[in-house]
């Protein structure tokens, strides 16, 4: 089909900014096909860049400079997130990438709950003139010092609601993202 946009950009250009963001995550670790995984977390400076490189998604990411600590939260975040994918494309089986170490999806979830549960939030009132005010809670602007709550935390307040099945504007932005 001449013409056409790949699948995956146009996938890309589909998906909200915190649904990116997950997926990003996960995908730096990955299954090059010969035998080999491919960790693109390699150290703290190697976060530290992809950070910096999604300045737009992740406010005040240029701040963050991460250290081992912090570089073993993400990973630990990633591969709570790499399960709920997996789980969520399931029966397929899981990539050689994660054929060995796949968590159960309640440790997943509570691995993703406790870091989303660190991002200070406010209470926001929204709502019409037919509903009731809804109250979720947003991130406090420039207030997430921990670099893995700001990857599992509620969506950024520039990101539409989340959908999907059990998503509210409070659920942590990387559950709805594999929705």
């Amino acid at each position: 089909m001449a013409g056409a946009a790949p699948v995956i950009d146009r996938m890309r250009d589909s998906i909200t900014g915190d649904a990116r963001l997950a997926l990003d995550l996960v995908l730096t670790i990955r299954h090059e096909g010969d035998g080999k995984v491919t960790d693109d977390l390699t150290g703290p400076a190697a976060l530290a860049a992809s950070v910096r490189a999604r300045h737009d998604a992740l406010p005040g990411a240029e701040r963050h400079l991460p250290d081992a600590a912090c570089l073993t939260a993400v990973r630990d975040l990633r591969t709570a997130l790499r399960a709920l994918f997996a789980h969520a494309v399931r029966p397929a089986p899981a990539g050689p990438a994660d054929a060995n170490c796949l968590l159960s999806v309640p440790e997943a979830l509570r691995r993703l709950n406790e870091a989303a549960a660190r991002t200070p939030t406010v209470p926001v009132l929204t709502g019409d003139e037919d509903g009731d005010p809804l109250v979720p809670r947003r991130p406090v602007p420039d207030g997430a010092d921990d670099l893995t709550a700001m990857l599992a935390g509620p969506p950024s307040a520039s990101s539409p609601a989340p959908t999907g099945s059990g998503c509210t504007p409070a659920t942590p932005r990387a559950v709805c993202a594999t929705s």
